[in-house]
């Protein structure tokens, strides 16, 4: 990103956000540096504790599932042919998504969401004793379906939540997690994101030509835009969070019957993966 924006010639400020005053329809930003910047629209992409979204003060609502999403650089054994996988164990969802080869041979990152007790005592153990956990649990997870897996990283945690925002203030359109966030077993986090971008930068752009761009009617047109792809993909990834958690044996076997028939029916498969990318 700072590659492109230096390609393009925008200005980059080496900074931390501040504060926030509305000024009119637009919004002056004053930095941790003392340097003040004045914008028509101040676009808060700032991640899921958005020091943009408090300072606008744009309602927001939060639910924490009481577990924790778990990131590590992995070494694997096997050649991942592009492929990403993932594991249902009751409790947790373990993910591995292809990475890059390195000279060190196949790469993944790890994508482990656990409950929040037993992510911060894995943690908190000395770099040894992390590996001998992680490899116990890889290989009964996984069956070694890409071979031995070994930790490159230490493994860094986040709580996960099941988030929402107003998304618009005059002057201030939220993205990405700064705007929502949905539980990680489906990897639409990214996805949910670059559609906030997309339909902000079409807003935009169509705009009356007497409107400015941080006019709350043109954001609040964004705002409508989103509502509905944000509230169908967190309701999808709600209710498969709470579908895999479920332990009672009717619901488990009407679940794992629905996964074995999506996986035998690719025409179904392609129509939840079109969805999913939002085609």
């Amino acid at each position: 990103l700072q590659q492109a924006v230096q390609v393009m010639g925008i200005e980059w400020h080496e900074d931390r956000f501040e504060r926030l005053e509305t000024r009119g329809l637009g919004v002056r930003v004053t930095t941790g540096q003392g340097r003040a910047l004045d914008a028509v629209l101040l676009v808060g992409a700032d991640g899921a504790r958005s020091p943009v979204r408090l300072a606008a003060g744009i309602e927001h609502h939060y639910t924490p599932y009481g577990d924790m999403g778990v990131v590590a650089h992995l070494d694997i054994g096997l050649p991942h042919q592009n492929r990403a996988c993932q594991w249902f164990t009751g409790d947790s969802v373990f993910a591995l998504l292809p990475m890059p080869d390195t000279a060190d041979g196949p790469q993944a990152s790890l994508v482990w969401s656990m409950p929040e007790g037993r992510a911060r005592e894995w943690q908190a153990l000395d770099a040894d004793a992390q590996q001998a956990f992680f490899a116990a649990h890889a290989r009964a997870i996984t069956g070694d379906r890409l071979g031995p897996l070994r930790l490159r990283t230490r493994p860094q945690g986040f709580p996960l939540t099941l988030e929402r925002s107003a998304m618009v203030a005059p002057g201030v359109a939220l993205v990405g997690d700064a705007a929502h966030r949905v539980h990680p077993l489906a990897g639409q986090g990214l996805n949910l994101g670059l559609g906030d971008v997309h339909d902000l930068l079409d807003v935009l752009r169509t705009r009356e030509p007497q409107r400015a761009l941080g006019d709350p009617r043109v954001l609040a047109r964004y705002r409508r835009r989103r509502a509905e792809p944000v509230w169908a993909m967190s309701l999808v990834t709600d209710g498969l969070h709470r579908l895999f958690g479920a332990s009672n044996a009717p619901t488990a076997w009407a679940r794992n019957q629905g996964m074995r028939l999506v996986d035998n029916l690719p025409f179904l498969k392609r129509c939840l993966i079109r969805a999913a990318v939002g085609d």
